[in-house]
């Protein structure tokens, strides 16, 4: 039994095609992408830090890192979410690519380029592999679109009161055949941040959608079938991994 579902934008992916996208354009994809997110930490009193688990993935991915800079972020794609075994699939389909951000990503420990993975799944509930260690630091300043304002808004019962942010996100972690086991440290932040967001959604699942289940603890099974991250202007790409934990859009919790 899976405890919720976090539609990732985030993090991380979304595209019907890269032809959809102007050129030229940094395009990260995934044409199939199954599996479980695990996010936890985010509200036990530390909200600048918290930690996120990839596993049982099945599919591939495509990583384009560009150069830092200015850029305008858009996605595209299809992303599945089924609550509880039985239950009917929720979903967030978009067909022409949308704005989620606009401004200024440099990145420390990612180097421009191209990166390919393809993940198995081996032992259920577990990442497999010896994995290999992984870590990068992004700052970002810019404004957030209107659409993912609503999602914040949906998601957390609260408004935000500005499009605008800046900060700087640390992720350390380890790379498995299967998934990822990555830790977030936030700093030097202008608005609330990633793990207050999600520590927010949390508790106001608990208090409206879900009551009686655990805090602290957010989980996801998601499928992904064409989707991509497109970046039409020259910048850093460390997007993937906000992708995944930030573009969070369908929550459900189970039991404790």
């Amino acid at each position: 039994m899976k405890k919720l579902a976090l539609c990732a934008a985030t993090a991380a992916l979304s595209v019907a095609s890269t032809a959809a996208f102007a050129t030229p354009a940094y395009v990260s994809t995934t044409d199939s992408l199954t599996g479980e997110v695990i996010i936890t930490n985010m509200a036990d009193g530390s909200p600048t830090t918290f930690d996120v688990t990839l596993r049982d993935l099945t599919g591939s991915v495509q990583v384009v890192v560009p150069p830092n800079g200015n850029y305008a972020v858009n996605y595209s794609g299809f992303v599945s979410v089924t609550p509880v075994v039985g239950a009917p699939a929720m979903t967030l389909s978009v067909n022409n690519p949308a704005n989620i951000f606009n401004g200024l990503i440099t990145a420390t420990g990612l180097s421009a380029g191209i990166y390919n993975k393809t993940f198995a799944p081996g032992a259920n509930n577990v990442n497999d592999g010896a994995g290999t260690a992984v870590g990068f630091v992004i700052d970002y300043d810019g404004t957030t679109s209107g659409d993912v304002l609503n999602l914040i808004t949906t998601l957390t019962g609260v408004a935000p009161a500005t499009t605008a942010g800046s900060g700087r996100l640390a992720v350390t972690g380890t790379l498995f055949d299967d998934g990822a086991v990555l830790s977030f440290v936030e700093s030097n932040l202008t608005w609330a941040g990633f793990g207050r967001m999600l520590a927010a959604a949390d508790l106001y699942a608990q208090h409206n959608q879900f009551p009686g289940n655990t805090l602290n603890l957010i989980t996801a099974d998601f499928a992904m079938r064409n989707v991509a991250v497109a970046i039409p202007e020259p910048a850093s790409m460390a997007l993937v991994g906000l992708g995944l934990v930030g573009l969070g859009a369908i929550r459900r919790r189970k039991s404790a």
